[in-house]
C-alpha cells in the first residue's frame, strides 16, 4: 500500500526531473565525448540545425506510423475477409470429425 501511495504522489515529479535533467546531463555528456575525442565545440547554429533534423525525423516517423495505423483500419475489411477464406479452407482441408453422443 505504501508503496503504492508513493508511486502515486512521487511519479510525476520523477518523470518531469528525468526529463529536464536527463536532457542537460545527456547534453553534458555529449560534450565531454566530443572533448575527450578532440573535436571543435558546437556552435549555436549547428546546434539548432541538429536539433532540427532530429525533429523533422521524428515527425516522419511519426508520420509514417499514422499512415500504417490508418492504412491499417483500412483494410480491416479485407483482413476479415482474408481471414474467413483461411478459415473455410482449412475447414475443407482438415474437417473436424464429427462427435456423436453414444448412450
Amino acid at each position: 500500500m505504501v508503496k503504492q501511495r508513493f508511486g502515486i504522489l512521487f511519479r510525476p515529479r520523477v518523470i518531469t526531473f528525468v526529463k529536464v535533467f536527463g536532457a542537460i546531463l545527456g547534453y553534458h555528456l555529449f560534450g565531454m565525448a566530443r572533448e575527450y575525442f578532440q573535436y571543435l565545440p558546437l556552435s549555436l547554429v549547428e546546434l539548432l540545425m541538429e536539433a532540427g533534423g532530429v525533429l523533422l525525423t521524428i515527425a516522419l516517423l511519426c508520420w509514417f506510423w499514422a499512415l500504417g495505423e490508418w492504412s491499417w483500419s483500412k483494410l480491416g475489411r479485407l483482413r476479415g475477409f482474408c481471414g474467413e477464406l483461411q478459415r473455410r479452407s482449412r475447414n475443407y482441408w482438415k474437417p473436424e470429425p464429427v462427435r456423436t453422443n453414444k448412450a
